[in-house]
């Protein structure tokens, strides 16, 4: 007898006890209470290399992290010579990672935000019709492309392990970014244990969504005129340093060598990083909004 033919028939049924292999809550606050600032970032990195959907752990991105920053830094040393040059280039650089994986999960997420209403419209027709909701679920799974399909036939092994459609799902929300999700797998978690209707649930979700999807509309448009107004004054600045610059090409060099000059050219600097993070923030919190 062979191996193959010895594992075919070594057919072990689903059952419970295996899901206690499984870590739930991922990005769970420490048992102490709040966690420090120290905890949210690695929260926030362990959550963009989830969501950004790359196959790379965090080790990987942080090694890279440091080459390219190493890279950078060192070629701009080699050829102006500069230590104030070389510090800036090598900060920077440090970060291209990090905003390649927040580029990407952007448009993930944007695709997971247009791929998720047609989910939600199928499950209701399926509800509507009395179908069983696992197996819909898994057909559906089946058709849907990258990236929603990836995550949901990822989840829905989980249920090979003995877990409920609910409890399979609960990653889900974490996984994709969005926000209705954690409404969809908490109705299909209500629906499981207390028998409440789902398909109202779905009828809901999925007005809200026409509703959001509305409004969104007009946010990108704002949103737009957002960053061309943080555009243009960025650019402006650029302006101001450049001419600043041609006007008088030896003033880096007597700034290095001043530490009163170096400390204001960072504390322009730092001023200028916390606009854009501002900036960055208020169009983040509004499209939460």
């Amino acid at each position: 007898m062979t191996p193959c033919s010895t594992l075919q028939r070594l057919h072990i049924e689903p059952g419970p006890e295996f899901a206690d292999i499984l870590r739930d809550e991922r990005f769970a606050a420490s048992p102490g209470g709040k966690p420090d600032v120290a905890e949210r970032i690695n929260r926030a990195f362990d959550r963009l290399i989830l969501q950004s959907g790359t196959q790379l752990s965090g080790a990987v991105v942080l090694r890279l992290c440091l080459l390219v920053a190493l890279a950078f830094g060192g070629a701009v040393f080699v050829f102006w010579g500069n230590f104030l040059a070389t510090a800036l280039a090598t900060g920077a650089s440090a970060l291209v990672p990090i905003a390649e994986l927040a580029v990407r999960r952007a448009r993930r997420r944007t695709r997971l935000s247009e791929q998720f209403p047609a989910l939600v419209e199928q499950l209701l027709r399926t509800t509507r019709a009395g179908r069983k909701l696992e197996t819909s679920f898994e057909q559906i799974a089946a058709r849907s492309p990258a990236p929603l399909g990836d995550d949901l036939r990822l989840a829905l092994r989980r249920t090979h392990l003995g877990l409920g459609l609910g409890d399979a799902l609960s990653e889900l929300p974490e996984r994709t970014g969005l926000a209705g999700m954690q409404v969809l797998v908490a109705a299909i978690k209500l629906s499981e244990r207390h028998g409440g209707d789902l398909t109202e649930s779905l009828d809901r979700l999925a007005n809200s969504l026409h509703e959001r999807a509305r409004q969104a509309r007009h946010l990108r448009e704002t949103t737009t005129l957002d960053w061309a107004a943080g555009v243009l004054v960025f650019l402006l600045q650029a302006l101001v340093v450049w001419l600043f610059v041609v006007a008088d090409p030896q003033q880096i060099s007597r700034m290095a060598a001043s530490r009163a000059s170096l400390a204001m050219a960072a504390a322009a600097g730092t001023i200028l990083i916390a606009g854009w993070y501002c900036l960055l923030r208020l169009s983040a919190v509004r499209r939460s909004a």
